[in-house]
């Protein structure tokens, strides 16, 4: 299997994600663009050019009315279209919005800076730096430029009117970064708390993992707590004689039975294999043991189901009070062994 593919894609569903966000608020930040040319009474040109750049961004959302969503996801997954929309920012529009208006002494740069931070965050390898890089040498021969034409960059014709706009347009343009960012932060945020639930998860029974365990126990400092070690006996007789299929299905029952009995302060833990862990926060072990009735309660249904291969549960017991976490698994490890069935601790020692 080729994981390195597997890890491009995943970035290319990433950089789509965040290529959906910028068309949204930057093609809404073109439109208000022209609307504050409109109420400044700027040239036509400076009104529709920002509101023609703002149909453009509208044109991806809008193929989803004439494209399957197959297609639709291929378009805009694509790199060819992540970078044509950078090429038309970098090399189409700001050369074109900086020539036809006053230039430097206009919001253009702000806009330049906003085209920048867009396109390196759109960037997924490095020939996409290409375009932010471009973007600023570009801006920054416009800027040389102006001296040697400078009718061509007519001045505002009075302060206020400049102050006004450059006011006005200076929040569309840093509300396109601010926003933008914010979304994208949100974004990875999510990604970051999904991650990281899947790193501490056991992806097949929903119960924490051994990783989370460990994790917990290395921040763990209650008065006092109870470690409760449960071992599935003749688990191995099931996938033997039913199928693993058949051992999943009591995998999966036994921990909605474990979840269903924990308070929100405790920690159900599939330990590995058939051995799982409630770790439970100031419990003594009275109160352990009842809780134990009602889980071989529950577990009942399953015991009768599969009495031929005699399944049922082992506990075992340990509390705060036995030492070190390391300790207090292994008291619990040992008084679960005692409590085997004498046939199923026979063939635990001898493997």
């Amino acid at each position: 299997m080729d994981w390195r593919h597997l890890q491009n894609r995943y970035s290319r569903e990433i950089k789509t994600r965040i290529f959906r966000i910028v068309l949204t608020f930057t093609g809404t930040a073109f439109a208000l663009a022209a609307l504050v040319n409109a109420l400044n009474k700027r040239p036509a040109v400076n009104i529709w050019l920002p509101l023609v750049a703002a149909c453009f961004h509208a044109l991806p959302f809008l193929s989803r009315f004439f494209l399957s969503h197959s297609r639709y996801t291929r378009l805009i997954q694509a790199a060819w279209t992540r970078r044509l929309y950078m090429a038309g920012l970098a090399w189409v529009y700001l050369p074109l919005a900086w020539l036809t208006s006053p230039g430097s002494h206009s919001a253009m740069p702000f806009y330049a800076l906003a085209f920048i931070v867009i396109m390196v965050c759109l960037a997924l390898d490095p020939r996409d730096y290409l375009f932010p890089l471009s973007s600023l040498a570009i801006t920054l021969l416009l800027v040389l430029y102006e001296p040697l034409r400078p009718l061509q960059f007519a001045p505002y014709a009075a302060p206020g009117e400049r102050s006004l706009d450059l006011a006005l347009h200076f929040l569309v343009a840093t509300s396109i970064i601010v926003v933008a960012l914010h979304m994208i932060n949100r974004y990875f945020s999510h990604e970051n708390r999904r991650i990281y639930t899947l790193s501490i998860t056991d992806p097949h029974t929903g119960l924490y993992n051994r990783r989370y365990f460990y994790e917990v126990l290395s921040h763990y400092s209650p008065r006092s707590f109870c470690l409760v070690l449960m071992d599935l006996n003749n688990f191995k007789r099931i996938n033997d004689t039913w199928g693993h299929p058949a051992g999943d299905s009591v995998l999966l029952s036994f921990s909605r039975i474990l979840q269903s009995s924990c308070r929100r302060e405790d920690l159900a833990i599939r330990y590995g294999g058939d051995e799982f862990i409630l770790l439970l926060h100031d419990t003594t072990l009275t109160q352990a043991r009842t809780l134990e009735r009602r889980i071989r309660r529950d577990f009942r249904e399953l015991e009768e189901r599969y009495s031929r291969e005699e399944l049922s549960i082992a506990f075992g017991y340990a509390t705060h009070l036995e030492g070190s976490i390391e300790e207090v698994i292994q008291k619990a490890d040992e008084h679960l062994y005692k409590r085997k069935p004498k046939k199923e601790s026979q063939e635990a020692g001898r493997t």
